[in-house]
C-alpha cells in the first residue's frame, strides 16, 4: 500500500517537530493555521484538507 502525501510529509517532518521550543511550535502550527485560511479562502479543497489534517496531528500531539 502506498503512503499518502500527507503520511509521507508527516512522518518526514514530525521529527523537526519534537526537536522545536514550544514558541517555535506555537509559530509553526500559526503558520500552518494560515496557510489553512488561505487556502479555504481561495477555495482549494485538496489543499484545505491536508491543511486541516494536518493542524489536527500536530494539535493532538502537541497541543497541550
Amino acid at each position: 500500500m502506498r503512503m499518502s502525501l500527507f503520511d509521507q510529509i508527516r512522518d518526514a517532518g514530525m521529527h523537526d517537530v519534537k526537536n522545536m521550543s514550544g514558541m517555535e511550535r506555537t509559530h509553526f502550527m500559526n503558520e500552518i493555521f494560515l496557510d489553512y485560511q488561505a487556502s479555504k479562502d481561495l477555495h482549494q479543497l485538496k489543499m484545505e484538507n491536508f491543511y486541516f489534517e494536518l493542524l489536527k496531528q500536530l494539535i493532538k500531539d502537541y497541543g497541550n
